[in-house]
């Protein structure tokens, strides 16, 4: 589903960005993947997954350009028009965001619509090309990682709300996300998804964004157990749980 620049589909408990760890080499190249480029394969394909399929039949080859400055960096991708910004997150580091926009001269403007005004004379360019069929990989699962986010968001989805009667849906994690998406299920139908942040070997404790209007992936994901770690059906006496 497209999404103008850095914009979400509703907004509950604060609004947030896709966000990941990534650090973006100027060139990316060679038959050996550089550890940079696996990095960003890593986050494309969660984002093919978990937020928006990408036109991966439509080009021989995904073309991705940017700047970087030190406080404010982006790389705009076609086909697919997927951008990726980084800014400082506070003692965090730095946070990147992953969104849809129309095209690369409207992510050089969003530098001065984020407040930070021109590009600096220090300003670098990047360049690099990934292979579609590099986005296609299997997503190696990490045991730790998911029981930590698990254990984690478990106890935030477990507050009072209106999730009694409801399928909760906890997701294996990889090595790389970018963020931690929980299904809550009604009737078969994915009713929300509740997005926590990931940085670095943690998640957040609280949920960064919700999507009431679910992800053209969802109900895609829902039947691909090969996906989901637990789920749980939340009643007033407790959840019930299931596992893969």
């Amino acid at each position: 589903m497209p999404r103008g620049p850095h914009r979400r589909l509703s907004r509950t408990l604060g609004a947030a960005c896709v966000v990941v760890s990534l650090t973006l080499a100027s060139t990316l190249g060679g038959d050996e993947p550089s550890k940079d480029q696996e990095t960003v394969l890593q986050a494309l394909r969660w984002f093919n997954v978990w937020v928006s399929p990408l036109p991966l039949d439509a080009a021989p080859a995904i073309r991705c350009k940017g700047k970087r400055a030190p406080d404010y960096e982006f790389v705009y991708c076609e086909p697919g028009h997927v951008t990726v910004v980084r800014l400082p997150a506070g003692g965090s580091g730095m946070a990147t965001r992953v969104s849809t926009t129309l095209t690369y001269e409207d992510e050089v403007r969003n530098r001065k619509f984020n407040g930070l005004g021109d590009w600096p004379k220090s300003t670098r360019t990047l360049s690099f090309t990934l292979k579609p069929e590099e986005l296609l990989g299997e997503r190696v699962r990490n045991a730790q990682l998911t029981k930590l986010f698990y254990e984690r968001t478990r106890r935030t989805m477990l507050r009072p709300g209106p999730l009694s009667g409801a399928n909760v849906y906890f997701p294996w994690v990889s090595r790389g996300d970018p963020d931690y998406h929980v299904y809550v299920v009604r009737r078969g139908r994915v009713v929300a998804i509740c997005e926590f942040g990931v940085v670095g070997s943690s998640v957040t404790d609280y949920v960064n964004f919700t999507y009431n209007r679910p992800l053209v992936v969802a109900q895609r994901n829902l039947s691909d157990q090969k996906l989901w770690y637990r789920i749980e059906k939340f009643a007033t006496g407790g959840p019930g749980r299931q596992g893969h």
